[in-house]
């Protein structure tokens, strides 16, 4: 079968196309496979959690402060009581048991007032995790976001390029004979119908040829269809 300097012309391009389109499926494919935001959505999903743990900490730990300090009140105001309690009596037996009570009560007192210091040192300690950990959560949904933003970009420009490929294949295919287009078309079902022979090896199939291979084709007119000894494929020299 005879080409014509147009038809190899043709053919050329659509070698360097097919391989495009080889490499773009490949992409395309890799890209509605994969999942770029797990990792992400992974760490996100671990800081929610942590943040979540965090919260109802504060918040037992809020119930805490709160308990320790109606206690204090509760103590000081029995305090208060006994104390004027001492001041109005005269009996020795009962200043003397309202004093000890008095002493008892001051001792609470001081330990309620060292729990609930302790407390709120642990609560403050709780409110700065969780501003760095709601600024770290905001942080990765913003990325988590540019990620999936950007893989929907690639996969939108990979399908945008192969549909443009698709376009002017069919182009060089209508400016091939029948006889030709045929050929390509019927190969094209069972892999990559055209590739190039370069450095003694076929671009369609990546096989290096034999000597005596090389020898027959090159032996062989330039105008004259050649296919790939190893994948039957049209073979651009």
């Amino acid at each position: 079968m005879k080409l014509t300097e147009a038809e190899r012309d043709s053919l050329v391009e659509l070698a360097e196309l097919e391989m495009q389109l080889q490499k773009l499926k490949a992409s395309k494919s890799r890209l509605e496979a994969s999942d770029p935001a797990e990792q992400a959505n992974a760490e996100f999903l671990e800081v929610s959690e942590k943040l979540s743990a965090s919260r109802a900490e504060q918040e037992d730990m809020q119930l805490e402060v709160t308990r320790i300090s109606e206690d204090l009140e509760l103590v000081e105001s029995r305090m208060l009581r006994d104390q004027g309690l001492i001041q109005q009596s005269s009996n020795s037996s009962e200043i003397t048991g309202l004093q000890h009570e008095v002493e008892t009560l001051n001792r609470r007192k001081g330990e309620l007032e060292t729990d609930l210091l302790e407390k709120m040192e642990q609560q403050e300690s709780l409110t700065a995790i969780i501003g760095q950990l709601t600024a770290q959560k905001q942080s990765l949904r913003e990325q988590l976001e540019v990620v999936e933003k950007n893989h929907d970009q690639e996969l939108l420009d990979a399908t945008n390029q192969l549909k443009e490929l698709v376009v002017r294949r069919n182009e060089l295919l209508e400016s091939l004979s029948d006889e030709t287009s045929a050929d390509y078309q019927r190969k094209a079902t069972r892999g990559v119908p055209v590739g190039l022979l370069r450095e003694g090896a076929c671009t369609a199939c990546h096989l290096n040829l034999t000597a005596t291979d090389l020898s027959a084709i090159r032996s062989t007119d330039v105008d004259e269809l050649v296919h790939c000894p190893e994948c039957q494929a049209i073979l651009i020299r």
